[in-house]
């Protein structure tokens, strides 16, 4: 008689409870504090793109998966889709990285999204002015991301987009002079400068 009574209780409560919450596959955000708050064994140490060469075909950079290692050794595959592009980490731990929607009559990537992981279960996506985004990174110690982009020819537009609130903070025309450009923008070109030297010294 108790068994019975025990069994009905148990299926009571999984009527009331409904089926276990599941996490979508195609994208699958990990963390649940932004990358600074978090215990040191939960940050993220490294990232890389997987390639898919189905997705890359003949473009000259990685397409693919995004795989993230953290502190404490462990590695965690982030996306299945196999739309990842342009790959970036910050200093405090956030990763972020381009997604293409779709190809152009030319076949190539349109990858006119940014997707940054502002904690460990939510991102926050940023659509680009025009549809080819050339460069972005973090901005304002981690608080914001610029993101450059452009058409197939010409000169590109920048972007300031605020990673707390999600909102447009600025835009710049790529191209014109430092002085003329806000804050934000000069300081994103003067990294990019910076990077290049380093790249051709070593």
């Amino acid at each position: 008689m108790k068994l019975m009574l025990t069994t009905c209780l148990l299926i009571l409560a999984t009527c009331v409870a409904g089926p276990a919450a599941e996490r979508p596959v195609a994208e699958r955000p990990v963390a649940e504090r932004p990358a600074a708050e978090r215990p040191v064994a939960e940050r993220p140490v490294a990232a890389e793109i997987v390639d898919v060469p189905a997705e890359r075909r003949d473009w000259g950079l990685p397409i693919g998966n995004v795989r993230v290692r953290f502190a404490d050794g462990h590695a965690e595959r982030w996306t299945l889709q196999g739309r990842c592009m342009e790959l970036r980490q910050s200093a405090s731990g956030r990763v972020g990285w381009s997604r293409y929607t779709r190809r152009n009559s030319h076949g190539e990537p349109v990858n006119n999204v940014l997707r940054v992981m502002v904690t460990n279960s939510h991102w926050q996506d940023f659509q680009a002015a025009l549809p080819f985004i050339r460069d972005w990174d973090f901005a304002e110690g981690d608080e914001a991301v610029v993101v450059v982009s452009g058409s197939r020819h010409g000169a590109g537009v920048m972007q300031c987009f605020s990673l707390k609130t999600g909102k447009l903070i600025g835009t710049a025309k790529e191209g014109t002079s430092k002085e003329v450009q806000p804050e934000w923008a000069r300081k994103f070109m003067e990294g990019r400068e910076k990077k290049a030297e380093a790249e051709q010294e070593q």
